[in-house]
């Protein structure tokens, strides 16, 4: 299943039906996904789920958007503390977008060591991707994000990236993680639920 995010709304898309839906739409036309995209952006709140093709009907709704795609990492030290950043004043995982060529691992480690100011991370596995939509310049946007489970293992300090308006990076310890009550995105929660997983 995707799950399309526009700040609190959501667009999920499955190749099943899937209980806890009042908006459900079955192979949908290309009308309706018009619809729908309009929905998404002019109601609070908003959800609903589309059944069909997940790719073919993703497509379709990425056609009505500018793309862009960007790679970050969910990074784990020895001490199982995780990695945060504070950007625009929210917490956030380090990412970035992929450069001319550039595959999503290689992206995925490089935001996440300019973004911070270490070396020497390495993937373990890939995780989720995310998708959100928001306006930039005038200009609606859907931003794929290729997320991956990260290692590391040195004991470098900290140094946020402030060009990127980071203006903090720390270390949280899991068990001190209350991801429901964090003041971040949707679609970073998503990945940080993923934790259990990670650390059992």
């Amino acid at each position: 299943m995707k799950t399309i995010f526009y700040q609190q709304n959501q667009l999920k898309i499955s190749n099943k039906a899937l209980k806890g839906f009042e908006i459900v739409h079955t192979n949908p036309s290309d009308e309706t996904i018009k619809e729908i995209i309009l929905s998404l952006l002019g109601f609070d709140p908003y959800m609903a789920l589309l059944v069909g093709n997940p790719r073919k009907i993703m497509a379709r709704i990425q056609s009505h958007f500018k793309g862009i795609k960007a790679a970050g990492g969910l990074v784990i030290n020895s001490n199982k503390e995780v990695l945060l950043i504070k950007r625009l004043g929210k917490w956030d995982l380090p990412k970035g977008k992929l450069e001319s060529g550039e595959s999503h691992r290689n992206a995925a480690i490089r935001e996440v060591e300019e973004e911070c100011g270490i070396n020497g991370v390495s993937i373990t596995q890939p995780l989720n991707t995310t998708f959100h939509i928001y306006n930039l310049n005038q200009t609606w946007v859907l931003k794929t994000c290729y997320w991956f489970a990260m290692t590391y293992h040195n004991h470098e300090t900290l140094s946020p990236q402030i060009e990127e308006d980071i203006t903090e990076a720390k270390w949280v310890n899991y068990k001190n993680l209350n991801i429901d009550e964090l003041d971040t995105y949707p679609t970073i929660a998503e990945v940080l639920h993923q934790l259990q997983f990670l650390l059992e």
